[in-house]
């Protein structure tokens, strides 16, 4: 399986690589929208994983983008903010989910189980 995850805290980055590694998904990261917009179609990912306030491009527009491109592209939203102000803003668009920070990696799991219920994760 392969996401894309975007975040501008670079350890968040790396310990989300390392914990997708452990379940052999093939995770590119990157710390701006621009680079990882670029990198869409270079595989067939399976999620876009994006912090909500990447600093680059507003959150609307990298979702509009993925939309436009990739009608069918699972999304998780991560944020400080509280889910239901992330709600208001993105609207009640299809296939996109919320992840609040911190997150812990049991989180990434529990909501993973929830999206791809055919693939097996370790139990924490």
């Amino acid at each position: 399986m392969n996401v894309i995850y975007i975040d501008d805290e670079e350890i968040l980055l790396e310990v989300i690589k390392n914990y997708y590694q452990i379940l052999q998904w093939n995770t590119d990261c990157y710390n701006n929208a621009t680079d990882g917009l670029s990198h869409l179609k270079d595989k067939d990912y399976s999620l876009v994983l994006i912090d909500y306030n990447i600093p680059d491009i507003p959150i609307d527009d990298v979702i509009a983008k993925i939309r436009n491109e990739f009608p069918d592209m699972l999304i998780v939203v991560t944020s400080g903010e509280s889910r239901e102000s992330i709600h208001l803003e993105l609207g009640d668009s299809t296939r996109i989910y919320f992840l609040k920070k911190p997150f812990t990696i049991p989180d990434l799991i529990n909501l993973m189980k929830q999206l791809f219920p055919e693939e097996s994760f370790p139990d924490v």
